[in-house]
């Protein structure tokens, strides 16, 4: 539970201040239950989540207008104060599946947060910048206005991902429109043997150099030294050549 604590520390910017607790075991260890579906019962507000073997446990939902994407969001109703900011992930190895990071995402909305996740539910293949792209523009065009989306304030964009999906997030550092990146497991690699053997067709190699670029906050999570990235991110690398602004 710390982990998802200190995330959201990290986006506390973004999000609107929480005042009461209210725990759920499927829905997230955070105030606002993360949408889920209930045996007989549907969410008025949000489209209806697709049908899953274990459904009472589900905590996402798809739209029809962001295909290639999977939503989680509290469960309404919710205070009437609180807006939801934003947070775009991309998974691990580029993966083209949103549910690849269920339980880690619905925690994540749980504390207050619409999560668009790069993917649709249980996909296959890969999936990259343009995807992370799309979700945010898709997001702009809906967040406070009339609908479903009403609660949401797309002023508020945080962009993430882990290992390779971290090097899809580093690509929104010129994306006026979000404020913040997160980098899991991931960094930037450059032209090297181990991003050539590890790295998906179609990311794009970019060099350690462009962390120079970053002029946003940024938050990291390392988890190990498994991960392929980690020489690009630990040490003297990405975090502490990020000395433009707070990380």
């Amino acid at each position: 539970m710390m982990l998802y604590q200190n995330i959201a520390a990290c986006l506390l910017t973004l999000a609107s201040p929480v005042t009461s607790i209210f725990l759920s075991h499927h829905g997230g260890s955070g105030p606002f239950p993360a949408v889920r579906k209930f045996f007989h019962t549907y969410l008025p507000i949000l489209p209806l989540p697709r049908s899953k073997t274990k459904s009472s446990k589900q905590t996402w939902f798809t739209d029809p207008t962001l295909p290639r994407h999977t939503i989680y969001s509290p469960s309404p109703p919710l205070p009437d104060t609180l807006t939801l900011p934003v947070l775009v992930f991309a998974e691990g190895g580029c993966d083209n599946n949103g549910t690849k990071f269920e339980p880690f995402l619905t925690n994540i909305a749980s504390y207050g947060f619409i999560v668009l996740a790069l993917g649709p539910p249980n996909g296959t293949g890969k999936i990259f910048q343009d995807a992370m792209d799309e979700a945010v523009s898709w997001i702009q065009r809906r967040g406070g206005k009339q609908g479903r989306y009403e609660k949401v304030d797309s002023s508020r964009i945080a962009a993430a991902g882990q290992s390779c999906g971290g090097l899809l997030a580093y690509t929104q550092r010129s994306n006026d429109a979000v404020g913040f990146l997160g980098i899991f497991n991931s960094g930037l690699l450059g032209n090297t043997t181990d991003s050539q053997e590890n790295l998906p067709d179609g990311v794009i190699i970019e060099e350690p150099g462009v962390i120079k670029e970053v002029q946003k906050p940024v938050f990291y999570y390392i988890g190990g030294q498994g991960d392929v990235a980690y020489p690009a991110v630990s040490g003297p690398m990405d975090f502490w050549k990020h000395d433009a602004v707070t990380r």
